[in-house]
């Protein structure tokens, strides 16, 4: 099972009005954290659409357009689309400074 964050779970430093608003709206974070459970646990299903796939034409109850990760200590955010890809894949690496 994946794990889910809802916006009041959020780091503070990702917790803006627009965020918490959202998920209001039935936004979650995707997290990186997946978890073995055993089946008598599971009390029922829901139903996530994750935004970089086509909408559902049927009811979903909860979305996710950002993954929230920590990456070297520290919390990130990418958007879904990048869920395959590790973040070195599309991250800019500045330009070492000229030897001399």
């Amino acid at each position: 099972i994946q794990h889910f964050h809802y916006g009041s779970e959020l780091p503070k430093i990702f917790a803006s009005s627009t965020r918490l608003e959202r998920s209001q709206n039935g936004e979650l974070w995707l997290g990186e954290t997946t978890f073995l459970v055993d089946s008598y646990n599971i009390i029922g299903s829901t139903t996530v659409w994750f935004q970089d796939t086509p909408e559902p034409t049927e009811y979903y109850q909860f979305y996710v357009k950002e993954i929230l990760y920590s990456y070297e200590g520290r919390w990130k955010i990418r958007d879904i689309k990048l869920q395959h890809r590790h973040p070195i894949e599309y991250t800019q690496i500045p330009a070492s400074a000229p030897q001399d």
